[in-house]
């Protein structure tokens, strides 16, 4: 991906952390990932390695386009509910219990 090798190739330039959304086409749809890419320095300060960190942010964009259309979007979130974990969960709580539903 260019995207990614762009973002670590930054990191180890600047000796500091980069963060970039990257968007991945596939066959099932597009896969939105927050990449976060560290670089991991020795003792003069080289950059001996760099992690990368994926996010996915698929759900969550899903779910905020799905809602940007409040008819449709309500009706779908009501009939198709989706687990979520953690802040996703308080999120879509927050986000439902703001809605004037008939």
């Amino acid at each position: 991906m260019p995207e990614i090798e762009a973002l670590i190739e930054k990191s180890t330039e600047s000796t500091s952390i980069a963060n970039a959304t990257v968007t991945i086409a596939t066959s099932r749809g597009e896969l939105v990932l927050e990449v976060t890419a560290i670089p991991v320095l020795d003792v003069e300060k080289a950059v001996t390695k760099t992690l990368v960190l994926a996010r996915d942010l698929t759900m969550e964009r899903n779910l905020l386009t799905t809602s940007l259309n409040r008819d449709s979007g309500i009706k779908t979130l009501l009939r198709y509910p989706v687990t979520f974990h953690g802040k996703w969960m308080r999120r879509a709580n927050s986000f439902l219990s703001r809605l004037k539903l008939p």
